[in-house]
């Protein structure tokens, strides 16, 4: 089949490739300006093609007035008694009729090559919309693709365990500081609440040892 390479290329075959190739949206950079060229090249075809035809729709024209042509000379020779002359002109006359048969099918062939090169061109356009329609999409999925396969690297060299024991021994030593903290806090609130409680005690004597000391100076000798 004529373009078969180019009709095969179907978003399926991308799909399917994306895992095996390097650089998937240079890939498809490249397959669409593939398709391009073939598309390109198909038009030439059909054009030249269709040059064929019309040359041989001439031929076949040419032909069938040949053919009336011997005819009428046929006639007139054989009104003048020249019947060599008018079996010659009967002769071509049919070797232009073989010839208008021929250029006829030939023009027939051509008519359904046409046909069918014009089926695949069409075929071949609306793979190529597909295509750029299902880009943007597949570029999508290989930047996706990408950004997986780059976390996926990234956790295999990732240490959880490691991390976690880190983890586990800071959060021990920061434990420890506020423990330390919490203990030194402690001590200076018993010091504190220690040393109030003294002044106000001996405060507290004070006055009882002077209301003694006054009454014992106000009582009589014995």
């Amino acid at each position: 089949m004529i373009f078969k390479r180019i009709r095969d290329l179907t978003v399926a075959t991308i799909y399917d490739g994306l895992d095996q190739i390097e650089n998937p949206i240079v890939m498809l950079n490249q397959y669409l300006r593939d398709m391009e060229k073939e598309i390109t090249s198909a038009e030439k075809a059909i054009t030249k093609q269709m040059t064929i035809k019309a040359s041989f729709e001439k031929q076949k024209s040419e032909a069938v007035e040949l053919v009336f042509k011997r005819v009428q000379q046929a006639e007139l020779a054989l009104k003048a008694g020249e019947e060599q002359l008018a079996k010659k002109a009967l002769l071509s006359k049919n070797q232009y009729e073989e010839k208008v048969n021929y250029y006829e099918e030939v023009c027939v062939q051509n008519e359904e090559k046409i046909s069918e090169l014009k089926d695949q061109l069409h075929e071949m356009r609306e793979k190529y919309q597909e295509m750029k329609d299902k880009k943007v999409v597949l570029i999508a999925r290989a930047n996706a693709a990408k950004t997986q396969r780059s976390m996926d690297v990234a956790m295999d060299r990732f240490d959880h365990e490691k991390a976690q024991a880190g983890f586990q021994r800071i959060e021990q030593k920061i434990f420890e500081m506020e423990t330390t903290n919490h203990l030194n806090k402690g001590k200076r609130d018993v010091l504190l609440t220690s040393e109030t409680s003294e002044l106000e005690y001996n405060e507290a004597v004070e006055q009882e040892f002077n209301k003694l000391k006054e009454k014992i100076s106000t009582q009589a000798p014995v």
